[in-house]
């Protein structure tokens, strides 16, 4: 996590306890009891309560869980990252947040490879290991 995103998790945190401009949309999840007290720990630890806090979680790695689903998606089959990315775009709707989503996923691909060839140079065994899954597709193409 960065400042700008260390900000921006401050303001959305102080918008929920004291009201946002936004329209805001409540979602509903199931979690286990004692997960969901946890999370309660969790949230506190972090000065937030729980539904800030999921909020936070959701927004910040959704981009996360894409690039991961584009990499898996690319393991398998010989399209580019940037076909991948546009099939997934392709099926949303072309908005203001689906095309800062696209940005932010298109970033953080592009954050991981680099990552992944720094480590590869520098970092040990350990850290190699768990880079491996962000390596570029032996038979796609380039990213952009």
């Amino acid at each position: 996590m960065d400042f700008y995103d260390m900000g921006l998790l401050d303001i959305r945190s102080e918008a929920q306890k004291f009201g946002t401009s936004g329209v805001l949309k409540s979602v509903s999840i199931r979690l286990e009891e004692d997960y969901a007290e946890f999370l309660n720990d969790v949230a506190s630890t972090v000065g937030m309560t729980r539904q800030p806090f999921l909020s936070a979680v959701i927004e910040n790695y959704a981009v996360s869980a894409v690039v991961d689903y584009i990499f898996g998606y690319n393991s398998y089959c010989t399209s580019s990252d940037g076909d991948a990315i546009g099939s997934f775009f392709d099926s949303l709707p072309d908005t203001e947040h689906s095309k800062r989503f696209k940005f932010l996923v298109e970033k953080e691909i592009a954050r991981l490879k680099l990552s992944n060839k720094l480590w590869k140079e520098y970092g040990g065994d350990e850290v190699q290991e768990y880079f491996k899954k962000y390596e570029e597709p032996k038979l796609g193409g380039e990213l952009f």
